[in-house]
């Protein structure tokens, strides 16, 4: 039974419109509904756990207790005329959901998510929420732009991972407060990945979406060979990996010359070890140090100021000391060198073979090329 809407003075929760990845395989391919009733019942059935937002277009809960409410078939026709919601975590299996919350974290998700068959959006925001089932332990994620204040006009967040409990994602059929019509891109299950690439990927998303919103126009060649740089430094030279990054900075930013900024890895890449190559500094100078600084960060770099890991770039450990040899035998002490030995040990420290070697290697010098014996 849908409770009876708070009072005024119950603080109002705000849920973010979901854009993602799509579930049951038992749904309509598109994800239309007749109605809201229906799309209740469609997630019932897939395991989800529907909940009635406030109205139609909004966002928001302002009921008391709501993460508590849990619904059933029966209940399908309270979802008329209303905005509907998933929550997320435990009361629908555990899905998570990454929202992609600017037009250049849209672009580059391709290239960095996992793919998953659970995707919405709505046409400004085509597929930008896509769902996860996270194995293993998730936190809830939120990565800004550190150039923006929260109040800026466009916002400041980049992506974000939502995970329960007490989060909701708004879904179809519902209506986002601008007017448009939430509608799911593939309404299959949430792919399975672990909690630690999931926040991997969200984390180098807001990455490249962070890079590619700064890149500036004309500087976007030098940019590439200093990102290149950096990263197959930072990745101990691994190419596809960086490749994929690039390719993904190049979408955030709408980059049409791909190929160039493709070509600049395999020149950083083709260059002899040890050859001078532009890397994080020169890219700091290209788009700022609080961007560079929050890129790596995000990626999991701590890094030197020529972009080499400082696990990386520490002194490899010192291998063990090889075997001390045997000591030579008793007749390599014979005649004059013998005696200049003994004569010597009880002065020095040294091994008496050192003190042997020596001498005989003073001995060599003096006396030249010229004496033979027969």
């Amino acid at each position: 039974m849908l409770p009876p809407p708070s009072s005024p003075a119950n603080p109002t929760t705000s849920i973010d419109p979901g854009d993602s990845a799509g579930r049951s395989a038992s749904g309509p391919s598109a994800g239309l509904f007749a109605d809201e009733a229906e799309a209740a019942l469609s997630y019932l059935n897939s395991g989800l756990q529907p909940i009635p937002l406030d109205g139609p277009k909004t966002k928001t809960i302002s009921r008391k207790g709501w993460p508590a409410e849990r619904y059933t078939a029966a209940d399908a026709a309270q979802f008329r005329g209303r905005n509907i919601g998933l929550l997320l975590g435990e009361p629908s299996g555990g899905p998570a959901d990454v929202d992609q919350d600017c037009p250049e974290a849209v672009r580059a998700a391709p290239y960095l998510l996992p793919r998953t068959d659970m995707v919405h959006g709505r046409p400004g925001a085509p597929s930008s929420h896509w769902w996860y089932s996270p194995v293993g332990e998730a936190k809830s994620l939120k990565l800004t732009d550190p150039t923006r204040a929260a109040d800026h006009s466009d916002g400041n967040v980049l992506v974000e991972l939502r995970v329960g409990p007490s989060k909701v994602t708004m879904v179809p059929p519902s209506v986002h407060p601008c007017g448009e019509l939430l509608a799911w891109s593939r309404f299959g299950r949430p792919a399975e990945v672990t909690a630690a690439e999931l926040v991997m990927a969200v984390k180098s998303l807001a990455a490249a979406t962070l890079l590619g919103r700064h890149l500036p126009r004309g500087q976007r060649h030098d940019a590439a060979l200093a990102l290149a740089g950096g990263l197959l430094r930072s990745w101990s030279g691994d190419f596809e990996r960086v490749k994929r990054f690039v390719r993904a900075v190049c979408a955030a930013a709408d980059d049409e010359e791909v190929d160039d900024r493709l070509r600049a890895v395999d020149d950083t890449a083709a260059k002899p070890v040890g050859s001078p190559a532009s890397g994080w500094p020169t890219l700091a100078k290209i788009v700022g140090d609080k961007i560079v600084t929050k890129v790596r960060e995000w990626l999991g770099l701590t890094t030197d100021s020529g972009g080499v890991p400082a696990a990386t770039a520490a002194s490899p450990p010192i291998p063990p000391a090889a075997p001390w040899p045997d000591p030579p035998a008793a007749d390599a002490f014979g005649g004059l060198a013998g005696d200049v030995v003994r004569a010597i040990d009880p002065t020095t420290e040294a091994d008496p073979a050192a003190v042997l070697f020596q001498f005989l290697v003073a001995f060599g010098s003096r006396i030249g090329r010229g004496p033979t014996s027969r």
